[in-house]
């Protein structure tokens, strides 16, 4: 009798961390002879080649408890953002009371002309545009695009908008998930859930903000899978998101230059451009006058103590904001200065972070994290537009923090510090008269950290990924191993 002498893999090199990779590993090893062995010896051996595998024995538990909280998650990001959403929707109320003025043949520049649509749509007296907290300044592209809803009435076009928001971002999230460098799904499995626990994602679906949307095909395009005609697609996204909002999406086309994909900035600029020749046709058509009533409600709205205001302790809402203007301008009133600091910090970091990085498997996914920060720092943007930093989640899983525990616990704190809206709780602690007694007195400096930490978190996240873009990476234990076996 011939004995059939079978090869066992080792389990270092078939079994790494990854549980869709662990799968096939268990069903090679039962095929070359391990299925006489019982279970719990299999396991241990499986589960004993790496500290990321799951038991077999404790896999159903696992799941039960796992399944239990992401479904607690997002009943949380149900409540929070889409439901909320039904009830209030106050910036997506302006920008669907601009679109439908554009599709009239009205100024949308003007508030009689807004306060005249909104009415006419049957809006909600509640979350009517108000020029004191909301002006008008979408460009004219994001005015036609969205004039698609515009035509039904206020009611049938919150609820399709709200529905096209959260399914944006629901399809966003699993592609960063397969994208990212995840080791395991417990890496994944707690990346889905923060996503749904995001505070500004909520916040921004609550408010029907459109840069949930613009951020949501941002992403979805960065993260496409392999295929045909994934740079066309890429393109065709990034362009609808850079017409909804430019000065978030138009800095990652430097990201798309870097990595020298031409396909996904042509496929762009033609979306930008073709929306833009619809959009200025129709409007210099029937308003000659829309660009000045334009520039004048910008330059209206970013005064001092107005509602874009950029700068701290000045606008109604000025603890909303998360760009470095708001944290310098604590110092000095200065326009100009604060302005060349905010200037100096962004490009000094870009230009050193693209001068002297090396080359490592996760450098991609660090510039992004990097370029997300700056994009924020660098301009008038509030707490939901924070959304942004979901694209760092594949960088973050990307790094190897075996030699950087430290680090790792700094990253973390500081992402916990913009996860929940802290600033709101100190906002209304300040509001109080005993809080407002001790502003008088000198508390100020305590007052700036409390309501305006947000700009130097991401100063210091932008800071982290600088440095790990600069630095060469050590070597990990799996590199270590590579090493060993090449040897």
């Amino acid at each position: 009798m011939v004995q059939h002498r079978h090869r066992r893999p080792q389990c270092r090199r078939l079994v790494p961390g990854h549980i869709r990779r662990f799968e096939q590993s268990a069903a090679e090893y039962r095929r070359c002879g391990a299925d006489s062995q019982p279970g719990a010896v299999m396991n241990q051996r499986i589960a004993s080649c790496g500290p990321h595998l799951i038991s077999l024995n404790n896999s159903p538990p696992r799941l039960i408890v796992s399944s239990a909280l992401l479904l607690a998650a997002g009943a949380f990001f149900f409540f929070r953002g889409p439901y909320r959403e039904l009830r209030d929707s106050q910036d997506f109320a302006l920008v669907y009371s601009a679109s439908r003025c554009w599709v009239a043949g009205l100024d949308p520049y003007q508030q009689e002309n807004i306060d005249r649509e909104y009415r006419l749509a049957g809006g909600d007296p509640t979350v009517a545009p108000n020029p004191a907290s909301t002006p008008s300044v979408y460009p004219p592209d994001t005015l036609a695009l969205v004039s698609i809803l515009a035509v039904a009435d206020w009611t049938t076009a919150r609820m399709a908008w709200m529905a096209i928001c959260t399914v944006a971002f629901l399809i966003s999230i699993p592609l960063v998930l397969r994208s990212a460098y995840a080791r395991s799904y417990k890496l994944a499995f707690y990346l889905l859930a923060f996503s749904l626990l995001y505070s500004p994602v909520n916040s921004g679906l609550a408010k029907g903000q459109p840069g949930v949307l613009a951020i949501s095909l941002l992403t979805t395009a960065i993260h496409l899978p392999a295929f045909r005609r994934r740079e066309t697609l890429g393109g065709l996204l990034v362009g609808l998101s850079c017409c909804i909002k430019p000065q978030i999406a138009l800095p990652f086309l430097l990201f798309f230059a870097w990595q020298r994909r031409g396909r996904v900035i042509a496929a762009a600029l033609c979306v930008i451009v073709l929306v833009s020749v619809a959009a200025l046709t129709r409007i210099t058509y029937n308003s000659p006058t829309w660009a000045k009533h334009w520039v004048s409600t910008v330059q209206a709205s970013t005064r001092p103590g107005a509602p874009n205001d950029p700068t701290t302790f000045r606008g109604s809402s000025s603890y909303q904001l998360v760009n470095f203007q708001s944290a310098v301008g604590f110092f000095t009133n200065n326009p100009v200065i604060y302005n060349l600091v905010t200037c100096a910090v962004i490009f000094g970091l870009a230009a050193v972070a693209f001068a002297m990085q090396r080359p490592q498997p996760q450098l991609p996914w660090l510039m992004l994290g990097l370029l997300s920060t700056l994009v924020l720092l660098g301009s008038y943007h509030r707490y939901y537009d924070s959304q942004l930093l979901l694209l760092c989640g594949g960088g973050m899983l990307a790094t190897d923090w075996t030699a950087r525990r430290g680090l790792l616990g700094w990253v973390l704190s500081l992402v916990a510090c913009l996860s929940f809206p802290l600033q709101v709780a100190a906002a209304k602690a300040y509001s109080l008269p005993a809080a407002q007694s001790r502003l008088a007195g000198g508390g100020r400096t305590l007052a700036f950290f409390a309501l305006h930490h947000q700009p130097l978190c991401l100063l210091a996240i932008a800071l982290i990924f600088a440095w790990l873009i600069v630095v060469s990476p050590p070597r990990g234990r799996d590199e270590g191993d590579a090493a060993k076996e090449a040897r």
